[in-house]
């Protein structure tokens, strides 16, 4: 605060139980690694504005003699979302906080739907900008959030101000002159180096067993989910919703009555995918946690067998296989995985294996290629 003193500020949680979303302030004695003394609400979220049913992710910078209060409201995610960033400032931390007039000072527009919950960075020079996560608005929760930058600016009534309240900026240069890395990022791991590529995810209740081996990435669910169909996941995240997406599947090495595959998935519960079973192909369909086989094919001959999925706007889905990697085949018809995506995360591109004991597969990589937009 302004007297040197330590304090945790958080958000109660009061919107979840349709209840307001009060911001409290209190003092933490670093020594003892306690909170000590009273907690104060410093701000409280009006229902009757842009905010909503609550404000949240507050971040609180010291500029010219004020406190400023960078802070989100209404709803952050999903299709339905309408997220927004305003500021308020107070000449003390627990004193009387007045929020701008301009608010909401950042809110979506052509260029990103929804941004918010974002934190301030001062460079050396005095230049802040604010770091926060919005969604484009064509691929929209498919994709999921996205990573933005833009300056912040100052009224001469002191105000802080973001592209003067039009919202998200398309493309701005970059503030320290680092060059702009291409944004439709194309990701490929071969399975050629001792660990995995930066980035491959899975949920984090489901840990799947893997090691890396002669040039291949071998898969197992854990023994709790070996008979899920797609007990065993590891996916990677997407740039684009539309995309083309391919692996290659050792056939000798999935067990009789395991699955594997090449899957969009959204969780454990909603995902859309195919793969080799029972040396078929399978095309297959979770919502809601309702798995049912939505086609079985003949699959070509050859123990290589490469899988390819390819998204359309984030909504449809395609499948096709080949068993020399050049020549593929349709499999089935086009899917609609409008269900696909988690309210606030979005779909990744994964390998399954599962639906037997000791379910496990062989995977000789896995490639995505975003389109250009």
């Amino acid at each position: 605060d302004e007297n040197g003193k330590l304090f945790v500020v958080w958000k109660e949680d009061g919107n979840s139980v349709n209840k307001p979303t009060p911001l409290w302030a209190q003092e933490l004695d670093m020594k003892n690694w306690k909170l000590v003394g009273e907690r104060r609400e410093i701000l409280r979220n009006d229902p009757a504005t842009w905010e909503g049913n609550l404000v949240e992710g507050p971040y609180i910078i010291r500029k010219n003699g004020y406190f400023y209060m960078f802070y989100s409201g209404n709803a952050c995610c999903g299709r339905g979302c309408n997220y927004a960033m305003g500021v308020a400032r107070s000449k003390t931390l627990l004193g009387n906080w007045e929020k701008s007039p301009e608010n909401p000072i950042l809110k979506g527009n052509e260029n990103f739907n929804c941004p918010g919950h974002g934190t301030a960075v001062t460079l050396e020079n005095g230049r802040t900008f604010m770091l926060y996560h919005a969604y484009d608005p064509k691929d929209t929760n498919y994709v999921g959030r996205q990573a933005l930058l833009d300056e912040v600016n100052w009224t001469a009534d002191g105000w802080a101000t973001i592209n003067n309240g039009k919202g998200a900026s398309k493309t701005a240069a970059a503030p320290a002159g680092v060059a702009e890395r291409d944004e439709e990022y194309r990701f490929f791991d071969d399975f050629t180096a001792p660990t995995l590529r930066f980035g491959w995810q899975w949920q984090q209740n489901n840990v799947p067993e893997y090691r890396i081996r002669n040039g291949s990435l071998e898969l197992a669910p854990n023994s709790a989910n070996a008979l899920n169909l797609i007990g065993g996941i590891m996916g990677y995240y997407t740039t684009n919703g539309s995309y083309a997406a391919m692996t290659q599947v050792d056939v000798s090495s999935i067990k009789s009555g395991a699955i594997a595959g090449l899957s969009a998935y959204g969780d454990n519960e909603n995902a859309l995918g195919f793969g080799v079973q029972n040396g078929k192909i399978v095309v297959w369909r979770r919502e809601r946690n309702n798995h049912r086989v939505l086609s079985t094919h003949d699959a070509p001959g050859g123990n290589q067998m490469h899988l390819r999925l390819t998204a359309r706007d984030g909504i449809f889905y395609s499948f096709a296989v080949s068993g020399d990697g050049k020549n593929f085949q349709a499999i089935g018809d086009e899917q609609n995985g409008d269900y696909l995506p988690p309210w606030d995360r979005g779909v990744r591109v994964a390998m399954t294996v599962g639906g037997a004991e000791n379910a496990r597969a062989r995977f000789g990589f896995l490639r995505i290629e975003p389109a250009k937009k």
